[in-house]
């Protein structure tokens, strides 16, 4: 979910340009590489917490809001991803696929502690983290096999924070997010990792703003690993999104 800076150029063909700037190991960031989004997260941090996800949708890069997120207290993470679910009923779903939608909220309001800070960095029980990794395999299985839902449309419920405009997966960008010809955002030419392998949704995004053939994977590249990507922000970010040569 996953900024890349590239540009098309004669004959279709895609230059991807990675502008990659390592964190301080001495001094790691907490929130991003990118020193001045880290900044204003430290600074404002208070401000942070009281946040909503409504107030979130308006933050215009995808930087911003990933750093932003992460400054979110558990109970924030909770709400957020609560009131995401319940949003995303609003669509024209069967009962069917309803009653998917209401078995999500109902294990995230169960297992509120799976939005605890670092919790897939081993800082809380393992049983936990293998209880979160196989209900949600086996939610998303159920989604394609019994629902025929895509991967698109699983990605736009789980994978992105953003606001869910169709069934067919499509969502609600910032301006400056991923519009193709303008992918010149300062705060996205950082170190900070944006996808997580092998979790790969790089392509489930891109697609929504520019359906083509270009084929993209999460790779692992020596960027900055934090947390925020994944099945609901939940999972490490460890690599970057960047296009196959072939």
């Amino acid at each position: 979910m996953l900024p890349i800076n590239f540009y098309n150029i004669r004959y279709s063909i895609l230059l991807i340009i990675l502008l990659i700037t390592s964190c301080d190991s001495a001094n790691e960031p907490l929130f991003s590489c990118d020193e001045h989004i880290n900044h204003w997260v430290e600074t404002n941090l208070k401000t942070v917490h009281q946040l909503n996800r409504q107030q979130w949708l308006t933050i215009k890069t995808i930087g911003q809001k990933i750093a932003t997120y992460r400054g979110f207290t558990s109970e924030q993470k909770h709400k957020f991803w609560h009131d995401k679910l319940k949003e995303v009923k609003m669509l024209d779903w069967n009962s069917e696929e309803l009653k998917h939608i209401d078995t999500l909220i109902n294990f995230i309001d169960e297992y509120d502690k799976i939005f605890t800070d670092n919790f897939k960095n081993k800082t809380i029980d393992e049983e936990l983290e293998d209880t979160f990794d196989v209900f949600m395999y086996t939610w998303t299985q159920d989604a394609k096999d019994n629902l025929n839902w895509s991967d698109r449309t699983i990605f736009a419920i789980i994978g992105a924070g953003e606001k869910m405009l169709s069934k067919d997966g499509d969502i609600e960008l910032p301006e400056k997010t991923y519009a193709i010809e303008k992918l010149s955002v300062p705060d996205e030419q950082s170190g900070d990792c944006f996808c997580n392998d092998p979790d790969d949704y790089c392509n489930f995004i891109l697609e929504i703003v520019n359906p083509n053939t270009i084929k993209f994977d999460c790779v692992k590249n020596g960027c900055q690993v934090k947390s925020g990507c994944g099945w609901m922000f939940n999972y490490d970010c460890n690599g970057q999104c960047i296009a196959r040569k072939n």
